[in-house]
Order: C-alpha cells, then structure tokens, then sequence
C-alpha cells in the first residue's frame, strides 16, 4: 500500500483528489479523532497504517490547520 511522502502529496490527495473542503471543521474533528486513542476510529487507523504513520498524519492535520485564517 503506498503511502503519501510528503505533506504536499497528502494535502492534495485529501483535499484536491478526494474533494474534502479544506475547513477549520474538518480537520479539528480529524486531529480529534487521531488523537483519541481510544476512539474506534484511530483504532482502525492504527491496524491498517501503524501508529507512526499515525502521528505523521496528526502532524499534517495540524499544519493544515495553521494554514487556515
């Protein structure tokens, strides 16, 4: 399974790719999610990518995050 390398290569996948608005909403309820881990969610995340990919993925969500007025 390939996975994005770089921040770049996720923002576009997420929001261009896959259409998701690029909205405060959005991703604060996704980092609330990823950072739940006890939530179903992050769960299943973290069987199908690994708690490292995890925290890169956290770590995208909250520069996106900051890119935001």
């Amino acid at each position: 399974m390939a996975l994005n390398q770089s921040y770049q290569e996720w923002k576009q996948c997420i929001f261009e790719d896959g259409k998701q608005p690029f909205t405060k909403e959005f991703i604060k309820q996704r980092l609330s999610i990823l950072k739940d881990v006890q939530h179903p969610e992050y769960k299943k995340f973290v069987t199908i990518y690994g708690k490292d990919h995890a925290q890169q993925i956290i770590t995208y969500f909250e520069r996106a995050l900051h890119e935001l007025p």
